[in-house]
């Protein structure tokens, strides 16, 4: 008496196949779960180093963010890392495209400064998945990573222009503040 067991279609491709290589059902299944088997072992050498490397990542992140804190430069500053269109079916069926793009920054977020990512839809003036940077998903982590430098130039150009601004309004308000002491100081 045969019995019949329900298989996802790719095992049963794989099944005909290896039996009209003259194969039996049951040497088939023999063949499969050894594959599985060798399969699963890379995944799990793969993925041990994938994890590392990942926190490597994460680390080198982590201190990139404290050697900008040391500088308490106040400065919240932001770049494109990509853009991106997706599809999207509305509820009357109909399909029309959002306009993505993610950006890092420097910034303070939850009374903390450091390096963020974040999603920006052009439909909105709202951020999505806003986030520290070593918090973000592997994916955010290493399209930001490339573009660090260019971040880095783009605060030290704010850095300069916010120093010079701030220059300037001290220099007014020493101006003032002398204004101030003169009349005071004439009876």
């Amino acid at each position: 008496m045969r019995s019949l067991v329900r298989l996802p279609h790719q095992e049963v491709v794989y099944l005909n196949r290896l039996s009209s290589h003259g194969l039996s059902a049951r040497e088939s299944v023999v063949c499969m779960t050894e594959r599985i088997e060798s399969t699963l072992k890379k995944l799990a050498s793969v993925s041990q180093s994938l994890n590392q490397a990942s926190d490597k990542v994460t680390s080198c992140i982590a201190d990139v963010e404290a050697a900008l804190r040391e500088y308490k430069l106040g400065i919240e500053v932001w770049i494109d890392i990509g853009h991106w269109v997706e599809g999207v079916r509305s509820s009357n069926g109909g399909f029309y495209k959002l306009g993505r793009t993610r950006r890092l920054g420097y910034g303070k977020k939850d009374g903390k400064w450091g390096l963020l990512t974040c999603v920006n839809a052009e439909e909105s003036e709202e951020y999505e998945e806003f986030a520290f940077l070593r918090e973000a998903p592997r994916d955010a982590r290493l399209a930001a990573i490339d573009k660090l430098p260019e971040l880095l130039d783009a605060l030290v150009e704010k850095a300069v222009k916010t120093s010079h601004a701030v220059t300037k309004k001290a220099e007014k308000a020493g101006q003032i503040a002398a204004g101030l002491n003169k009349k005071q100081a004439t009876p």
